[in-house]
């Protein structure tokens, strides 16, 4: 089975004896010499594994030079850190170098052996399961290079943040102190910046956010007052993003009702001015009746008096047809009116039911047009009554003057 250079390397720090390092960055440990041992460490030092002599009763020895005399014999074999300072292979003493070589405190080497971790042998990544301290230096991590997308200015290993004061995080490195603190509420972080929409306004909440946090901190590290103090963070971040989604959706439902408020005014406005331009009709049947209608006591001639009877019936007749076609007209409006009223209701029993607290904000529209809704329904009922009084009038000048 395939092995990378670091299982290779960690297998082999397990079969040393008491390894420790030395003032020259090097991990120092002690091996028996067999014969399997001795191809072992050729096949290392070939691979530029290793380093490229050990020493045996204060001697120094190629690999090159070990043959079966050596055998039984121990050897002191040195491992330099200098040969795993790659992003996919990287040899740390402890998790504090991990964190202070060059850029790994924002892009963390993919692959990397920790021998020394608190005193509990080696850690191998991404192989061996997280320790917790391993975790909080990825998220650390994964933290910092979410903040990198937003930052004005880079500048010195520090990110620099611009709105309303100027914020800095350092970013090369950190107390490894800071890697007991947990990082509560970062995958909702994470999810609010990485995820599509407003991220103009998503940056400027983050900033606002920095700059509350981190003033008045004096020469305490930014960062790692970030992340000793994060779930509290964390929630202010959310809880003003939060509150900005929630006025942005608010605005663009109240945008929205405005102008379906302005489309039901309309439809109010157009299904009265229907009913007005006809009702000019009343004016015109009431005038006829009281101008026309004829009182047929006082003619004298037969034939004359039997035209102005037959006048007589023609104005009730029109006055019953303007009735009935009055009548007809405010029913027909009175439904739409019903309707656009139902389909407005509808409409602010969903805003309510959804947005309780923006109902508020917007139920002056609903008062008002529940009013003018009020308003014209009644100037339609007058219509009714006009009318009728109008065929009423007819009747009763018909009838008084026969």
């Amino acid at each position: 089975m395939y092995m990378s250079k670091l299982e290779q390397l960690n297998n082999f720090i397990k079969c040393l004896d008491n390894p420790k390092f030395n003032e020259l960055d090097e991990l120092v440990g002690f091996l028996r010499l067999d014969k399997s041992t001795i191809e072992s460490l050729r096949l290392l030092e070939k691979l530029d594994m290793i380093g490229s002599t050990c020493e045996i009763e204060g001697s120094i020895f190629e690999f090159n030079q070990l043959n079966e005399r050596f055998i039984g014999d121990i050897a002191e074999v040195n491992i330099p850190l200098s040969k795993y300072r790659a992003k996919d292979c990287f040899f740390a003493k402890n998790i504090e170098e991990l964190i202070q070589y060059g850029n790994n405190s924002i892009t963390p080497p993919t692959k990397f052996l920790i021998y020394d971790n608190e005193g509990k042998g080696s850690y191998l990544y991404p192989k061996d399961p997280l320790p917790p301290k391993v975790n909080h230096f990825l998220q650390i991590a994964e933290l910092l290079m979410l903040l990198e997308r937003f930052v004005d200015h880079k500048e010195h290993h520090q990110f620099i943040f611009l709105h309303r004061t100027r914020v800095i995080i350092p970013t090369q490195g950190y107390n490894p102190d800071i890697l007991s603190s947990e990082l509560s509420g970062f995958l909702i972080l994470k999810n609010i910046l990485t995820e599509e929409g407003h991220k103009e306004e998503k940056a400027n909440i983050l900033k606002e956010t920095l700059a509350s946090f981190c003033t008045r901190i004096g020469n305490k590290n930014a960062l790692e007052h970030l992340i000793q103090c994060f779930d509290e963070f964390s929630l202010r971040f959310e809880e003003s993003y939060r509150s900005f989604a929630a006025n942005f959706s608010f605005e663009n439902v109240r945008r929205e009702y405005e102008e379906r408020n302005r489309e039901y005014v309309a439809k109010l406005n157009t299904a009265f001015s229907e009913v007005a331009n006809k009702l000019l009709t009343l004016p015109v049947s009431i005038f006829l009746v009281f101008s026309q209608i004829k009182i047929l006591s006082s003619i004298k001639e037969p034939y004359k008096a039997m035209e102005a009877l037959n006048q007589n019936i023609g104005l009730v007749i029109l006055s019953l047809f303007i009735y009935v076609y009055i009548r007809e007209i405010t029913t027909i409006q009175r439904s739409t009116l019903e309707a656009i009223k139902t389909e407005f209701t509808g409409l602010m029993i969903r805003l309510k039911s959804e947005h309780p607290t923006g109902y508020q904000r917007v139920k002056e529209i609903d008062r008002a047009l529940g009013n003018r809704y009020s308003k014209l329904k009644r100037g339609l009922l007058f219509a009714d009554w006009v009318a009728f009084l109008s065929l009423i009038l007819s009747l009763a000048l018909f009838v008084l003057w026969i």
